[in-house]
């Protein structure tokens, strides 16, 4: 059971959570060799912040983000 962080309901037991990612932040990751040496560094994200949400809520995330999408261009 959880409480789902956008409308405050309380899950039924046994019910799987929803992860929404809110927020995330660029991170570099260096690559070593065997011996600890440094090959290079790439780029990647890491989540700063994440949330739980119910069904209902999850569609809403999804369907709010792909209208935002749209409305960018991406």
């Amino acid at each position: 059971m959880y409480i789902c962080n956008a409308c405050g309901g309380t899950s039924q037991p046994g019910q799987p959570s929803n992860s929404w990612i809110t927020k995330k932040r660029k991170r570099n990751y260096e690559l070593l060799d065997k011996e600890g040496g440094r090959v290079s560094v790439v780029s990647g994200w890491e989540i700063k912040r994440e949330i739980k949400l119910c069904d209902s809520c999850f569609d809403e995330a999804q369907k709010a983000e792909e209208y935002r999408s749209q409305a960018d261009g991406s």
